[in-house]
């Protein structure tokens, strides 16, 4: 089985992938917006789902980590930005996916939901 896992600087996709590179059961690919790297397969959310489909031809699953963190939750600019990358890059390649035939799509949501409610209970 061929699976992509985005967000593969983060820390559960990287322990995720070596995880599963450990079995040997799968192939691997790790793609990430900020690591530049021939192994790597870059992906980010504005990439067109049209385009990024070419790229996923011949994979049976994405595991779907990726996400933006903002640095501040009061932010109007850091909610647009999390909107943009979480919410809008998760349905482009949700797209990507569907046009490219993968049957299996895993998302894994960021722990960020719990600091933005931690915040509103110290307040």
């Amino acid at each position: 089985m061929q699976v992509l896992i985005t967000g593969a600087s983060g820390f559960v996709a990287s322990k995720l992938i070596k995880k599963i590179r450990d079995s040997k059961k799968h192939k691997i690919i790790a793609s990430s917006s900020t690591i530049k790297s021939k192994n790597i397969v870059y992906w980010n959310a504005n990439i067109s789902p049209k385009k990024f489909a070419k790229t996923l031809s011949g994979f049976d699953m994405v595991i779907h980590l990726a996400s933006y963190i903002p640095q501040n939750h009061q932010d109007e600019g850091e909610a647009k930005k999390c909107i943009d990358i979480n919410s809008i890059g998760t349905l482009n390649l949700l797209n990507s996916c569907k046009l490219a035939n993968v049957k299996r799509f895993v998302f894994i949501s960021s722990a960020n939901i719990f600091a933005a409610d931690s915040k509103k209970k110290n307040h």
